[in-house]
């Protein structure tokens, strides 16, 4: 009886290991998922779940590959939106655009105001990020037609890296996000006042005869969701 026992043992044991039953022994925890550090290192982009990530080919300009953005991406968790950027900007600047679906404030006409640009959009902006060359990137919040309003000092954390990009991290709370909302964003080579964008990323379609001052309109944007 007793070896009937022993062996209904080592065949529980077995069949526990195979399925993956056996209880977890003390201090044993559950993996923690990796979180994105804002430190120039976009390693961890990849492994990290809740994130959206658009690359683009870096010789794709029509100001050369010195004015080109390679990689863009979106990633969120609870409390923050994370932003990471990869281009290259020479005399000219990088701007990336946020529109919050079902959001019918801001604005389709970014050629007012502060960085005034001739980038249009078939949905309303709300917010846009904006660096010249390898500056501190600025938040703005496009307000209606006529306002934009700097943001720049809610910035949680950020972290620039010269002829690379950035990493910056806002509180979803700044940009009156929470879980569930759906946004769209593109990145935009840019240069001064009054100018279009040479790149986009995602793409979008350029007209025919497109100079430095001739709009572009953006159609084709990312999407994110916050989880």
């Amino acid at each position: 009886m007793k070896k009937s026992l022993f062996y209904m043992l080592i065949l529980l044991s077995i069949v526990f290991a195979l399925t993956g039953c056996l209880p977890k022994t003390a201090g044993q925890e559950p993996p923690i998922e990796k979180r994105i550090i804002i430190d120039g290192d976009f390693s961890d982009w990849e492994s990290y779940s809740y994130t959206t990530i658009v690359d683009d080919p870096d010789d794709d300009s029509k100001w050369g590959q010195n004015n080109d953005v390679n990689w863009l991406g979106i990633a969120a968790d609870e409390q923050y939106l994370y932003i990471g950027a990869q281009y290259k900007a020479s005399g000219n600047g990088f701007i990336i655009y946020i529109s919050k679906d079902g959001d019918n404030t801001g604005a389709t006409d970014m050629e007012f105001g502060a960085w005034s640009r001739a980038i249009k959009f078939d949905r309303n902006v709300q917010y846009f990020v904006a660096t010249w060359e390898y500056q501190d990137p600025q938040l703005w919040q496009v307000e209606d037609t006529q306002t934009k309003t700097e943001k720049s000092s809610l910035i949680s954390n950020k972290y620039i890296e010269q002829n690379e990009g950035y990493e910056i991290k806002i509180p979803l709370s700044v940009l009156g996000l929470e879980s569930g909302n759906k946004i769209y964003f593109v990145g935009c080579i840019v240069g001064g006042d009054g100018s279009s964008s040479p790149d986009t990323v995602p793409n979008n379609v350029y007209p025919e005869n497109w100079d430095w001052n001739v709009p572009i309109s953006i159609t084709n944007m990312a999407e994110f969701v916050i989880p």
